[in-house]
Formats: structure tokens, sequence, C-alpha cells
């Protein structure tokens, strides 16, 4: 390659890269917030720089959920008609997030591993050492129609 067909090839292709790439690591979608059993991190928004303060907290390492949801009560008292996805978002993950807050308001993430191991356990039979299913059930609590009933 000569010098000049070098000089495009790096104009053309490596700096225009480079922009297309670099915005990309400025701020993180996801946290380990994100990863609680019941929430589906896809569904959270991307970041966007006029969300309101307590939405921008969603995307920080560090989130006190006592002060993040009284954040979010006081935006929700000023604006009680609006509805958007990162408000969708905080109500599903408020949700999850709560069985692991502490008293000062931080969130003690669980051992996933465990986690989910325990889950395993409370859905195995006890005698057989099977997965129990849904047909598995069968009369209990249906009133005899075959249909599991579910109360939530």
């Amino acid at each position: 390659m000569n010098t000049l067909t070098r000089l495009h090839f790096f104009l053309i292709f490596l700096i225009p890269n480079f922009f297309l790439v670099t915005p990309l690591s400025a701020q993180s979608h996801f946290t380990r917030y994100d990863d609680l059993p019941g929430l589906v991190k896809s569904y959270k928004p991307s970041y966007e720089d006029n969300f309101p303060g307590w939405a921008k907290k969603m995307y920080s390492s560090d989130i006190n959920f006592i002060e993040l949801n009284e954040e979010f009560e006081a935006y929700l008292a000023e604006n009680p008609d609006e509805e958007s996805a990162i408000i969708r978002y905080y109500k599903n993950w408020r949700r999850a997030a709560a069985d692991f807050v502490q008293d000062d308001g931080t969130i003690a993430l669980p051992d996933m591993e465990k986690y989910y191991e325990n889950l395993r356990k409370g859905q195995t039979d006890k005698e057989t050492g099977s997965l129990l299913r849904r047909d598995d059930v069968g009369d209990r609590g249906t009133g005899g129609s075959g249909d599991v009933c579910h109360s939530f």
C-alpha cells in the first residue's frame, strides 16, 4: 500500500468507527440492580438526558432505595398523569427490589445461584425429587375441574 492509500483507509474507516464506538461506553444501560429476580431488564429504556433526577439514578451503580423511592413519589405527586417507559420500569424494579432492601436503603443483592437453587428446591416433589409440573398438581384447589386456580 502506498502512503496515499493508507491515508484514505485511515480517514474513511478508522476515524468514523472511532466516533461510532466511543459514545457507547459513556453510559452503561444496565446496572447490577437490573439482574434482580422477577425483573426483565430488557424492558429498561435507554438513558436519556431529559429524564428526571430520580430516573437518572436508575443508571447509577450505587442506588439508595429509600431516597430513590421518595424522589419518585414526589415526582409522581407533581406529575400525576405522566406515563412513560421509565416510570413503568421503575414500578417493576421497585417491586423486584423491595425484598432485598436494608434498613439504610441499600440493596443487598442475593446470591443468584443460591436463590435459584432454593427456588428449584421449592418446586421439587419431596418424595420423588422430580420437578413439579402444572399437570402434576391435579385436582388440588380446582374444585375438580382439573384447571389450577391461581390467586395472587
